[in-house]
């Protein structure tokens, strides 16, 4: 899945669904919660500490829910990629990456499915395909 930021949250711009008989899936179109969402969490670490004190009020999320939240963007900065396993969905979990362009991140590119084939072998090869995808792009757009 790929999502841009809007106010409001993660906006799905495009999505491939997998082949299998049975999957997890969302609609292009659908805003995600910026909280508690993989790709939210993104954004909001990719936004300055001022941005995002200003973003919460507008949104009317409270400076105390945003402050705890602090930890875990400054991980995200630093391991460049966000984790979710049910905090938005109970037993969907997703591994995404920020796309970055001009100093920010422009987009998301996310996997997402079923908590339990989240297991750490699975969460490092997804890590490995998404930083590779969005460096392709990157180095794409840059060209």
């Amino acid at each position: 899945m790929a999502c841009r930021f809007t106010p409001r949250g993660p906006l799905c711009v495009a999505v491939s669904l997998a082949q299998r008989p049975i999957s997890v899936q969302i609609r292009t179109g659908t805003t995600l919660p910026m909280m508690c969402t993989a790709q939210g969490r993104l954004f909001l670490a990719g936004m300055s500490r001022r941005d995002r004190l200003q973003w919460a009020t507008a949104q009317g999320e409270s400076p105390e829910a945003l402050a705890a939240l602090e930890p875990v963007l400054a991980r995200m900065r630093t391991e460049g990629h966000a984790l979710n396993q049910g905090d938005n969905e109970p037993d969907i979990a997703a591994v995404s990456v920020p796309i970055k362009g001009a100093g920010r991140s422009a987009l998301t590119l996310s996997v997402f499915g079923t908590l339990s084939r989240f297991d750490p072998g699975f969460i490092q090869r997804a890590q490995a395909v998404l930083k590779a995808a969005a460096a392709e792009l990157v180095a794409e757009i840059a060209s």
